[in-house]
């Protein structure tokens, strides 16, 4: 399949109404890569007196920073290119971000 991409774009068509019948709901229709991700948040509330304290906060996403490819249509405006057979079903970029945390402190009265 990857040795020669332009035999699987000729696998593909457009959908030509009155022609097809299953073009759709769920039959037949690609399917896009597994995505998880695991974000985090750690908080701590501190009692100074009874009416006055601290939150502290630290919010975490994409905690494990693991790389998720991006569908090949999500990359581009065209819906998978199937006008484009050099780039047919070609992953240009990730769906995350890299891990980023964020800081924060609240004081409540």
């Amino acid at each position: 399949m990857f040795a020669n991409p332009e035999a699987v774009y000729n696998m593909f068509r457009r959908c030509v109404l009155g022609l097809d019948t299953s073009c759709g709901g769920g039959v037949g229709n690609l399917r896009g890569l597994n995505r998880w991700n695991v974000d985090a948040t750690l908080a701590k509330d501190i009692k100074i007196t009874e009416r006055i304290g601290l939150q502290f906060t630290m919010q975490f996403t994409n905690v494990f920073n693991h790389f998720q490819p991006a569908d090949p249509r999500d990359s581009s405006a065209d819906n998978l290119r199937l006008n484009q057979k050099q780039n047919f079903g070609r992953i240009t970029s990730a769906v995350y971000d890299p891990r980023q945390v964020e800081w924060g402190l609240r004081i409540h009265f």
